[in-house]
């Protein structure tokens, strides 16, 4: 059979061979002349290939058996041609193409994985089917071709796809291998998909997103048996999605002695995460309002270290302890926040951990401490000629160094700051306190509030007091100060927190960069430098126990955000993206989906991330009834996640009856890349 082309496809012809570079350096289509000529002796199992490239195309995952089955037999029936390109190129032309093409791209499925304006659509498609962001070239011609030169949304994914796999640059080569793997695992994983069960278990969105993060993650250089080890943890996740989780999967009751009810030490105005780990799971630590997860810089690990007085690279860590504490009222709106650290494996002397941090974000001179009762206390600042209070001139290495920590210098008159010749601009304030603006979850949206604060630091700086007087009073300066007090705001780091806030609910993330191994308090010489520690807190008013149910299912809606390094020696980049969360509370599953995950900037680029996590609640009766946990492996990362529930259980909404919010985090690991996710999830029941 012999199919007439044309000149409308003419564009299509030119598309083809546009996929994934420059479009001025692709190679040309391999249809020279203006007909397609099908193959003789067409069989059902030659068009396998053109189905799986279709459904990784459109629907970023493999074909079911029995799509498989259909769409083989409709382009066996009609004789189309075998391949991508052939199909792409016959689209404006051939009517049964077009349909079926329409079809797939026309798909809700498919309107879900690349929504937005043309753009953000383009470069949803390079994502999923290139895995990786447009180069402006490319990025402009796509969409140049959809919005202004007849390119249909429909075919722009086969389209790009077609012209990936004649690209014969570099970068064309590439592309083109990564299919060419994905749609060996594709077939791999459809052919496995042989008994009713497993066939029942690929089924539903939560069963695509399984697939869609094994199709993710195989690379260009995935070889047979990567694939298949993918292709087998695939199974084993769709068949644990399709199952209520055993006792063994679900988190074993906390001590009685351990309350798992926020208590707040500053009172009722107050949300707080909890000053204690009660235990870490799944490599999340539990505390009695909240979990969290922590990262650790690397740079300092290195030898030579690269960075002495900044600090970057990420990898995940499980000592220390996070809290954080917000004023807030009734409505949800922010006035205040602070943010606790310990035992972050910071120390200013090389031997002792430095004193807890208290950070309170002020704007003025103040001293921050814990009264008796745990509560927030300030008090005024001592002068630097207080010798009592700071007594290094005194005791030296064996000064106070609690003293020395949690003190707020500036804004101070009569003595300016002083920063090095080489800074142009010296910084006359630590901060510019709390700031808050409401999202739009009042009104039925998914944004968040947002509260953030930052300040700069000088824990530890010894210049914070004077020296010993002279015999006729007269002040003195210690070794290395160039004036009396500290030099400037920063001189020892900063502070940051970003909070995502609902009512009940809260996603902190937080980061801290610290001074460390000071010659001044007696650590080896030669050896000061910075160290940071950040992460995320999910806490809030959760759910009392005896309320969450036992029965029934709700649905969330929120986001997902955290950082991401693709190794151990980057800095993390931050990405956000959509979460849906289901929640069975007759069998204790969660089921919680993460989609459209990207970098939070203009660039936008993919982030890679499971799409679907299956987690445990537990037991009903128990001390962990408002408390879900799971243990993530996927073919690229390992790690775990853990969640609580906020707020009272309402019924009111589309989302059925269950608490008011939801939360949690979760930390994953590539063992042999070094590639680190710390993440968190906040959502609101629909």
């Amino acid at each position: 059979m012999r199919y007439s082309l044309g000149g409308s496809l003419l564009i299509a012809l030119a598309l083809a061979g546009c996929g994934g570079g420059t479009p001025g350096e692709q190679a040309s289509s391999t249809l020279k002349g203006q007909t397609v000529i099908v193959p003789q002796a067409v069989v059902v199992s030659d068009y396998n290939t053109v189905v799986q490239e279709l459904y990784i195309a459109y629907f970023g995952r493999p074909a079911d058996p029995t799509g498989l089955a259909n769409f083989t037999a409709q382009l066996n029936n009609a004789q189309l041609p075998t391949e991508i390109q052939s199909l792409n190129a016959a689209y404006s032309a051939n009517p049964t193409i077009r349909a079926l093409i329409d079809g797939f791209g026309n798909s809700d499925e498919s309107k879900v994985l690349y929504p937005g304006d043309t753009t953000s659509f383009i470069t949803a498609i390079y994502r999923n089917v290139l895995n990786r962001a447009p180069d402006a070239a490319g990025l402009n011609f796509w969409v140049t071709a959809v919005d202004k030169n007849g390119l249909t949304r429909a075919n722009a994914s086969v389209s790009i796809m077609a012209g990936a796999l004649t690209n014969q640059t570099a970068q064309g080569q590439i592309d083109a291998m990564l299919i060419n793997r994905r749609v060996a695992a594709a077939n791999n994983f459809t052919s496995v998909l042989t008994t009713p069960d497993l066939v029942n278990a690929y089924k539903g969105n939560t069963a695509a997103g399984i697939a869609r993060d094994m199709l993710a993650a195989i690379t260009e250089t995935s070889d047979a048996a990567a694939i298949q080890s993918a292709v087998n943890l695939t199974m084993y996740q769709l068949a644990k999605a399709v199952t209520a989780p055993t006792t063994a999967d679900m988190p074993t009751p906390v001590a009685a002695t351990s309350p798992m009810t926020m208590s707040c030490f500053d009172g009722a105005n107050f949300q707080c995460s909890g000053d204690t780990v009660l235990r870490t799971e799944n490599s999340v630590a539990l505390t009695s309002s909240g979990v969290q997860v922590h990262g650790r810089s690397t740079s300092d690990l290195l030898v030579p270290n690269p960075a002495m007085t900044g600090a970057f690279g990420l990898a995940a860590s499980s000592v220390g302890v996070a809290e954080v504490r917000l004023a807030k009222a009734s409505s949800g709106a922010v006035s205040s926040a602070a943010l606790l650290l310990k035992d972050l494996g910071l120390s200013w002397d090389g031997k002792v951990e430095r004193p807890q941090i208290i950070e309170r974000f002020r704007t003025m001179q103040a001293r921050t401490q814990l009264g008796t009762n745990g509560a927030l206390a300030s008090s005024a600042l001592p002068p630097s000629s207080d010798l009592t209070f700071y007594n290094y001139a005194t005791a030296g290495t064996a000064a106070t160094q609690a003293n020395y920590a949690n003190n707020a210098y500036f804004p101070r008159t009569g003595n300016p700051s002083r920063c090095v010749a080489s800074v142009a601009s010296c910084p006359t304030d630590e901060s510019a306190g709390v700031q808050y603006s409401a999202g739009d979850w009042r009104t039925g949206g998914r944004e968040p509030d947002v509260t953030r604060a930052s300040r700069l630091h000088e824990d530890g700086d010894i210049h914070a007091g004077d020296g010993v007087p002279t015999s006729s009073g007269a002040t003195t300066l210690l070794p290395g100060a160039t004036g009396p007090g500290v030099p400037f705001p920063g001189a020892k780091g900063y502070r940051q927190i970003f909070n995502w806030g609902l009512q009940y609910a809260n996603l902190a993330t937080w980061l801290t960069q610290d001074t460390v191994q000071m010659v001044d308090w007696g650590a080896a010489g030669g050896d000061e430098h910075n160290k940071n520690r950040r992460g995320l807190v999910a806490f809030g008013e959760v759910t009392d126990t005896a309320s969450v149910p036992a029965t029934g299912t709700a649905t969330y809606s929120g986001i997902v955000y955290g950082w991401q390094a693709g190794s151990a020696t980057v800095d993390p980049s931050v990405f956000r993206g959509t979460a849906t969360i289901t929640v069975d509370f007759a069998t204790r599953r969660v089921n919680l989906s993460f989609t459209h995950t990207a970098t939070y900037d203009a660039a936008e680029a993919y982030v890679s991330i499971p799409s679907y996590v299956p987690a445990a609640i537990g037991q009903t009766g128990t001390t962990a009834t408002n408390y879900f946990t799971a243990s993530l492996t996927t073919a690229a990362f390992s790690g775990g996640l853990s969640g609580r529930f906020f707020g009272p259980v309402l019924s009111n909404g589309t989302g059925g009856v269950g608490p008011a919010e939801i939360g949690g985090a979760l930390t994953l690991t590539n063992t042999s890349t070094g590639a680190t996710t710390l993440g968190g999830f906040i959502g609101r029941k629909q």
